[in-house]
């Protein structure tokens, strides 16, 4: 397949390879080439399989407002090589930068932001809080971090904190979950509405056991969530853990894409060598 020169790509519709982590970063791509080379753009990733209530809507616009920046685009393709350029802007691109672009550019839905800024004001006010990212990694060569150095370092961090702090956890694994619960008395998680399944990830949907350990109930009409409210939920997660006062997780997309929300917040890494870093 041949490359398109993105120069002359006006109106972009991408193949269906895109998640929440590489389409906000296509986007980002797309207004960093409008700013400096003024081209124009409309952005629509079309929808497949039943999660979406019509195949062929945009993708994008179920989380973010429409993006259509300049005048007259004209629709042409992505290939499959151009999206995975995604990846690299979501690691190259100085984070201060997609933080600009993204507070001038991108805004969620009205129902979308609504559920972030309750939370928060909910939760996040008059208080420390300390962000906690965790996901069971996939791969059998993938070595995790093990709980005890989430749990030693949060409990150091504690003590060093005033009584009002909150540990907001994102995480796909239950049991790291309950460790934490049986340390602290101060954990949250989002959300209510959907009974804490954000934390399970698309490899368990299918695990209806495991969604009861983790909520302790379900839905018997429908237990677990569509693919569309688990990416909702992870956007959610992302934009509330970057306004937390401190990030503690593993190197991660979700890390890379929370520090572009908010490129300020201080980051404890426990990389898979379980070597300590901070920024």
């Amino acid at each position: 397949m041949p490359v398109v020169d993105l120069n002359t790509c006006n109106f972009l519709q991408i193949p269906h390879v895109y998640n929440e982590h590489n389409s906000l970063n296509i986007a980002l791509d797309l207004i960093d080439r409008y700013e400096k080379e003024g081209t124009a753009f409309t952005l629509k990733l079309p929808t497949r399989g039943t999660s979406y209530p019509k195949p062929g809507d945009n993708w994008w616009e179920y989380y973010f407002e429409p993006l259509s920046l300049g005048n007259n685009p004209k629709p042409t393709h992505l290939t499959y090589y151009q999206l995975t350029q995604s990846v690299r802007t979501l690691y190259e691109m100085p984070k201060k930068r997609a933080h600009r672009l993204i507070k001038k550019y991108i805004r969620f839905k009205p129902h979308i932001q609504q559920k972030i800024t309750d939370f928060a004001n909910q939760e996040f006010n008059d208080c420390f809080v300390q962000g906690v990212y965790y996901f069971k990694r996939s791969h059998p060569l993938l070595p995790l971090v093990p709980y005890d150095w989430y749990i030693n370092y949060l409990r150091w961090h504690c003590k060093r904190l005033p009584k009002n702090n909150k540990i907001f956890v994102v995480t796909n694994d239950p049991e790291f979950l309950a460790a934490l619960r049986e340390t602290f008395d101060n954990v949250i998680i989002f959300p209510h509405a959907y009974d804490n399944a954000s934390i399970i990830d698309r490899s368990t949907l299918a695990l209806k056991s495991l969604y009861k350990k983790i909520t302790g109930s379900g839905n018997q009409q429908n237990p677990l969530l569509s693919r569309r409210e688990i990416e909702e939920h992870l956007f959610i997660n992302c934009a509330l853990i970057a306004q937390t006062n401190e990030i503690v997780g593993l190197a991660s997309r979700f890390i890379e894409m929370a520090r572009q929300f908010n490129p300020d917040t201080p980051l404890t890494l426990f990389e898979s060598s379980w070597e300590q870093k901070s920024s």
